[in-house]
């Protein structure tokens, strides 16, 4: 009995466990075009030798690993995958999902990144854990991000469901998704009136679009709004904290609602 126990265990150990399917993810569905960010952390122990993320969203998505932009695709109809292991570290990660439903269709996001350490393999899919934004916020894609105040994402259902089917089927590679680090115009390049000073103190982020406007609180705060969060219904401003020196020493997203 005692051999037949071992062997039963034996056998019960080596067997792999079942691939984790992902699920296709929204938030706040409505009928028209709109755009919804989605975020999942998650913790390496130690490096990934091997770390393929494939995904696809309707219709269309930015794919970002610890803010570093690694994926971005427009057709819906198959996944797209991307090698994302140099932007993997050993602790807290995040991936982060910009996506974008063009009309008053269906509307979905879809993911997987398939893990490789020493520790064995380890699977990120989307699925109800997943916190999801229909804003814009701040420093949203970045692994020090607080969402603790993000609702959870809604589940469509697992991968094959209509009207998207089996779209990790003919997965591709995707090119490499570029994110162009914005920069103002430089100082000297503007017209000033005599005897007034231009400095440069902070560049608008890629969310943020332009800035509409800008002026001070009574604590000598900048208080700015920004171009696309300004246009969001709940609306939102950042404020701009500046040190003893004249520079930026804290920057935040102040929400209205």
């Amino acid at each position: 009995m005692k051999d037949w126990l071992t062997f039963i265990f034996a056998a019960y150990c080596v067997t792999p466990l079942l691939a984790q399917t992902p699920e296709w993810i929204w938030f706040r569905k409505t009928d028209s075009s709109e755009t919804r960010h989605f975020r999942k952390s998650f913790t390496l122990e130690g490096p990934a030798t091997s770390a393929e993320l494939v995904a696809t969203a309707d219709d269309g998505l930015e794919v970002f690993v610890n803010g570093a932009p690694v994926l971005s695709a427009n057709e819906w109809g198959r996944g797209h995958r991307a090698d994302v292991k140099s932007k993997l570290k050993i602790g807290r990660n995040t991936v982060a999902i910009r996506a974008i439903n063009g009309d008053a269709s269906a509307a979905g996001v879809l993911a997987r990144l398939s893990l490789i350490t020493a520790a064995g393999k380890q699977t990120i899919v989307t699925d109800a854990t997943w916190k999801a934004e229909d804003r814009t916020v701040p420093g949203w894609n970045q692994v020090a991000y607080d969402d603790a105040g993000w609702a959870a994402a809604k589940s469509l259902g697992k991968l094959g469901i209509e009207p998207w089917g089996d779209v990790l089927a003919n997965a591709a590679a995707a090119p490499p998704a570029v994110q162009v680090r914005r920069q103002a115009t430089p100082p000297d390049a503007l017209y000033t009136l005599k005897d007034f000073k231009v400095e440069l103190l902070r560049s608008a982020e890629f969310e943020e679009g332009s800035w509409v406007n800008l002026c001070k609180d009574n604590r000598g705060r900048l208080i700015i709004s920004p171009q696309y969060l300004g246009l969001n219904l709940e609306g939102g401003l950042i404020r701009v904290t500046l040190n003893a020196e004249g520079q930026v020493a804290k920057h935040e997203f102040i929400a209205l609602r």
